[in-house]
């Protein structure tokens, strides 16, 4: 738990730079229903955006992996989720600085490109 006057640093992948690339932008009130909602990690409301968007345009070296696939052929969600490939969300700063300004939090920086990593854009934020 942050406390108050507390400093947030989020350096975070901005969708636009990474194989998430096309998906559209998760909105601060899709992210308040998830909260609300109590939205788990078994949460399958995004895969088929997912899938179209963030699998197939991505040759994914886990897809390799038998484990990664049911005896259908098909990807198995539990399995993506288990190993920490899932993304449910997707957004650029201003997505980010949204939520935070919604929470109360002071932006007091917020930039679209990062040095290292590139893909990704950073926010700083105080309680």
């Amino acid at each position: 738990m942050l406390k108050h006057g507390g400093f947030l640093v989020l350096i975070l992948p901005h969708c636009e730079r990474t194989f998430d690339q096309g998906r559209p932008l998760t909105t601060l009130e899709h992210h308040l229903k998830d909260y609300e909602d109590k939205v788990g990690t078994y949460d399958f409301t995004n895969w088929d955006d997912f899938e179209e968007h963030s699998i197939k345009q991505y040759d994914h070296v886990w897809l390799q992996d038998p484990a990664s696939r049911r005896p259908d052929g098909t990807i198995d969600r539990d399995w993506v989720v288990e190993q920490g490939h899932m993304h449910y969300h997707v957004w650029t700063q201003t997505e980010i600085v949204r939520v935070l300004i919604n929470i109360d939090m002071k932006i007091w920086y917020a930039v679209d490109r990062c040095e290292d990593p590139q893909n990704s854009f950073a926010v700083v934020a105080q309680k």
